[in-house]
């Protein structure tokens, strides 16, 4: 979480100053601490404020409102590519200028607005065998969609007689299909053996890497997929990718140029607003009521749609650059995205092959509390601020305070652990001399911006403390440090996610329309994937087993069963 240093909580402050008073919410701040969530800041000011009302005279009518204040977040931008040429981790698969023609067999569109059904051979994904969902992976061009391989028998490790499948064994590659099976199958993976599971884990990296380098479309959607991420858990977020995934430069320009305003613009908050709350419904993203899929979280996508702009002046910015650290490289795209942050920008670039980031979420500050609470006299201050904003909140509802810190409520606690990691520095990028501010490392001083950012964000100690932390635990994983933090990841939330959005490829599809979707949402929510609740140590309840036909980010319909050479159509 961003502190309220950063350029957006300082405008939320600003606003709070001039509604209620700079010392009513210096008040408020001082009890909640100055790393706290603005919603809880925002929300805790105006209960206050409501409670010392009857006390305060009425404040004179104000003889106009102010004008709203225009912010600009961007200098003028180059118009395309580097000037800067710069050898790259791997080989680059530039995304296409424009869509593809469908063959015969495929109906649909690559245009989200149009909200088409897709359909294969007239029929609905799930309608479809695995074998021709193989078939349409060839038409289209995608290696590996299917077929779902013949399932191999695993024990869990307590025995007992309980067993699990998983497609094709440890051995090969696993296809999408075979992906969805996993997931729609119940599987526990906290009761497999680590060492099993690590084989599971090594497999699902090595399925996850394209063909040849590394696309454009690829490194697009990973990026998608962070950014959609902030108070949106992975089921929605998973669909909120779907339905932006970029096909080609022709689909970044229909959402660009819907923008009413230019890059380097100055742009009020409502106007920001209006925009975002207007493009998550046209993608079909807002709630039902509004006619989407309730995927859209806390996104501000006005400016996703700057990131799009970005993108389409140069992608091999967003690549990582040969030889360039890992977290270098989440910095400079943190520094240049406004809306990407540690956190984010470590989950975006995770897609990349290898990739050398840990992006550090409520179970991975968790699982390193000790990690990010080592200094005394850190920990003692910690303690000291989560009693006081528990405090402050119980006196808001009415409730008796918690004695000790022992009776807290753990999600407080991770909330708090979460700013501890999100603490992190983020000096001016420009001195008022005009000269690279100082605080600024080389890194990032040299780099060749699409546009100039107005501040460097850095990852602070803390989080490079946790990231330390797990990549000591991947010590003898065989699995690069994003591989191994997923195979905790799952391990700890008790459920196998094979992140399948991320399957490459899937841009050469064109989208389910709204409908579709709402059915493949529906199939998650029937298998528990939508139920976020946690037990008492902190983890979410293991899935059911479920129709995986209807997981295919592509619908819902009948089956039929059909024999394929290399795999086999599962029945159930």
């Amino acid at each position: 979480m961003a502190k309220p240093s950063s350029a957006r909580n300082l405008e939320y402050l600003a606003d709070l100053f001039t509604q209620y008073g700079k010392p009513l919410v210096d008040e408020v701040m001082s009890a909640l601490g100055r790393d706290a969530d603005p919603a809880m800041v925002k929300k805790a000011v105006a209960q206050r404020a409501k409670a010392d009302a009857p006390a305060k005279k009425a404040a004179p009518a104000k003889a106009e409102a102010k004008p709203a204040r225009a912010i600009q977040r961007f200098a003028v931008p180059r118009s395309g590519p580097s000037a800067k040429q710069r050898p790259l981790a791997q080989t680059r698969t530039p995304l296409r200028e424009s869509a593809p023609s469908l063959p015969a067999s495929v109906s649909g569109s690559f245009d989200a607005s149009q909200n088409m059904p897709m359909t294969y051979k007239g029929m609905q994904p799930s309608e479809l065998t695995s074998s021709q969902v193989a078939d349409l992976g060839d038409v289209l061009g995608i290696e590996n969609l299917g077929p779902l391989n013949e399932p191999v028998s695993f024990p869990y490790e307590a025995g007992g007689g309980e067993r699990f499948d998983i497609p094709g064994g440890l051995e090969g590659k696993f296809t999408y299909e075979d992906m969805l099976k996993m997931k729609a199958s119940g599987i526990d993976p906290s009761r497999i053996d680590p060492e099993l599971h690590r084989g599971i884990q090594r497999k699902l990296m090595l399925s996850m890497d394209e063909p040849e380098g590394l696309s454009d479309a690829k490194v697009l959607s990973g990026l998608t997929f962070g950014y959609t991420s902030p108070n949106n858990p992975l089921t929605p977020n998973q669909l909120a990718t779907s339905r932006l995934r970029m096909n080609s430069m022709e689909d970044l320009d229909r959402i660009i140029s819907s923008r009413p305003w230019a890059l380097s613009d100055a742009v009020t908050k409502e106007q920001r607003e209006d925009f975002s709350e207007e493009l998550a419904n046209r993608m079909g993203l807002g709630a039902a009521s509004k006619g989407g899929i309730g995927a859209r979280g806390s996104v501000d996508y006005s400016g996703y749609t700057d990131f799009l702009d970005l993108f389409r002046r140069d992608p091999a910015f967003f690549q990582r650059g040969e030889g360039e650290d890992w977290t270098a490289l989440v910095e400079r795209l943190a520094t240049q995205v406004p809306g990407l942050s540690n956190k984010t920008g470590s989950f975006g670039v995770a897609w990349q092959p290898n990739a050398g980031v840990s992006a550090i979420d409520r179970h991975m500050a968790n699982r390193y509390m000790d990690t990010i609470l080592a200094d005394p006299a850190k920990r003692d201050a910690f303690e000291k601020r989560a009693l006081n904003l528990a405090g402050t909140r119980a006196a808001a509802e009415g409730k008796e305070a918690p004695a000790s810190f022992g009776d807290l409520n753990k999600g407080l606690i991770q909330e708090l652990l979460l700013a501890e990691v999100g603490n992190s520095p983020s000096p001016k990028f420009r001195l008022k001399t005009g000269d690279i501010n100082p605080a600024v490392p080389d890194y990032l001083a040299d780099v060749d911006w699409i546009s100039e950012p107005q501040k460097a964000e850095l990852m602070g100690q803390t989080y490079k403390d946790v990231v330390n932390a797990n990549e000591e635990a991947m010590a003898g994983s065989g699995l690069h440090l994003f591989g191994n933090q997923w195979n905790i990841w799952d391990r700890i939330r008790q459920r196998l996610e094979p992140h399948e959005n991320m399957f490459p490829g899937l841009e050469n599809i064109p989208r389910l329309s709204v409908d579709q979707m709402r059915i493949v949402d529906a199939a998650h929510g029937l298998t528990g994937h939508k139920n976020y609740s946690k037990d008492a140590e902190f983890r979410l309840q293991p899935t059911k087993r479920g129709d995986y036909r209807k997981f295919r980010y592509f619908a819902e319909g009948g089956f039929a069963a059909k024999k394929r050479s290399g795999g086999f159509a599962a029945r159930g």
